[in-house]
């Protein structure tokens, strides 16, 4: 149907430039025919009469060639009032293709350029609380929506160096592309009801099988049944909510500890603390040394405690090691996971050559 409406398009038009065309030839061929029926005219021929028409309709006037008989003022006058719907149209398109070049801009539509960055699928005040988290932490975060209200509050509210948004239908998958989201670390999906989310994680998965996808149900029985379907990681809100809730009850102390470490540390201060991770490259430090020995030179150098490691499989799910073994080798592409401080952070990506996070 799109192809079927160009080609109709495309045929009107050519049919309206090529009647405008015969219509110009034969008015300047007129405008030479009833000049010549007086004496002393300035249009002698065809090419006279081009050059008139050419300074009239671009309003150069430049006066060298006018007509002199009643019938070639006539035809002048038509040339003027074409000059001036000449100039509206061409003025208006210029302003219709700017307005939707920025319409575009505005909604995504250029694609950004965006990698190993988080991508959020699905906008409310949950997914504002989670990319407010991955800004304080340095993420560069791609969310796509399908509310232009929502739009327009967002990129007041957001730098464009920190967030690119991009306005589409959520099951528009080719619209995907313009998130760069095969280049993406991980997406979150933050739409629709439990039932919602699985069809759409199937849909999702067949587009992009190698994307990492994580999301939050309603339902902690479903758990596996997403798993099974694909997903990466499966959080429960209900399930999250009530361990703390519980914890507050009966160990407020440790409660608050945990909420303290989940938060993410503000660099330079350092009274601040979260949980950070990061990746072993063949430049960290610690590649090939045991678990006991990094604790210990990670506790000295930056006042950090570290409390795990993550080994990596090939299923592409991690494997959590909770406070090893002191004997237990750190290997590449291994993560450490670290209690730290704000003002040490700077100083351990540098070191570790990577981001916490990568």
């Amino acid at each position: 149907k799109n192809m079927l409406g160009k080609v109709k398009k495309n045929k009107k038009l050519i049919i309206t430039l090529s009647i405008i065309l015969v219509a110009y030839v034969l008015l300047n061929a007129l405008l030479v025919y009833v000049e010549s029926f007086e004496d002393g005219v300035q249009i002698k021929n065809f090419g006279d009469s081009v050059w008139y028409s050419y300074v009239t309709l671009t309003t150069l006037g430049y006066g060298d060639v006018l007509p002199i008989s009643w019938a070639g003022k006539f035809i002048g006058a038509i040339f003027i009032l074409g000059s001036i719907i000449t100039l509206s149209y061409v003025v208006g398109k210029v302003t219709d293709y700017l307005g939707e070049l920025s319409e575009r801009k505005k909604m995504g539509h250029n694609g950004t350029n965006f990698k190993n960055h988080i991508v959020i699928i699905g906008w409310d005040n949950f997914s504002q609380m989670i990319v407010n988290e991955l800004i304080k932490s340095k993420k560069q975060v791609a969310v796509i929506i399908d509310d232009k209200n929502q739009l327009e509050l967002l990129l007041d509210e957001y730098s464009k160096d920190q967030i690119f948004l991009l306005f589409s239908a959520y099951n528009n998958f080719q619209m995907y592309e313009k998130v760069n989201i095969k280049e993406a670390k991980i997406a979150f999906i933050n739409h629709g009801n439990d039932t919602d989310k699985l069809v759409y994680v199937i849909n999702m998965r067949r587009q992009f099988p190698n994307l990492k996808v994580m999301l939050s149900l309603e339902e902690s029985n479903l758990k596996d049944t997403f798993e099974t379907a694909g997903v990466t990681y499966v959080l429960s809100k209900n399930e999250i909510s009530s361990k703390i809730i519980a914890s507050f009850i009966f160990e407020p102390d440790v409660a608050n500890y945990t909420v303290d470490l989940l938060e993410s540390a503000e660099e330079g201060n350092g009274e601040d603390y979260d949980i950070q991770q990061y990746r072993v490259n063949n430049k960290n430090p610690y590649i090939n040394k045991t678990y006991g020995e990094a604790f210990i030179d990670i506790k000295k150098k930056y006042n950090s405690v570290m409390i795990g490691i993550a080994k990596a499989t090939e299923s592409g799910k991690n494997d959590l090691l909770k406070l090893p073994a002191d004997d237990t080798i750190i290997n590449i592409n291994d993560y450490l996971i670290l209690i730290t401080e704000g003002s040490a952070a700077t100083r351990i990506e540098k070191d570790f050559d990577s981001e916490q996070g990568d």
